[in-house]
């Protein structure tokens, strides 16, 4: 069973760290994801008029993709996307946008 996943983020590498609880054991277990930010290619921010920020999507250099919801962190999303996009303001190494769902627009951070 997944808990809940903090995301830590620095200058070289973005970590995800997901809580689990098996079902027959009362343990909870840590599965720790690191991210070199080198690798990425584009955040990208998903949000609804209704429920404000719902997502934040990472791409890879590689095509691969990384994806966490509202419900998979404890802090708030607004909060990290700010984060990665204060990572590329400083050393400009990946693109940073945000995607209107209603409105099917970017907008190149």
């Amino acid at each position: 069973m997944k808990l809940k996943s903090n995301v830590i983020i620095s200058e070289d590498e973005i970590v995800v760290i997901e809580h689990t609880k098996s079902i027959l054991s009362p343990e909870v277990e840590d599965n720790r994801i690191s991210i070199p930010t080198h690798l990425v290619k584009l955040v990208q921010k998903a949000y609804t008029d209704e429920e404000g920020i719902s997502s934040v999507a990472i791409f890879f250099e590689t095509e691969d993709e990384f994806f966490f919801t509202q419900d998979d962190v404890e802090e708030d999303l607004e909060s990290i996307f700010n984060q990665l996009l204060e990572i590329k303001q400083k050393n400009n190494i990946f693109r940073v946008e945000e995607y209107n769902i209603k409105t099917k627009t970017t907008i190149d951070k």
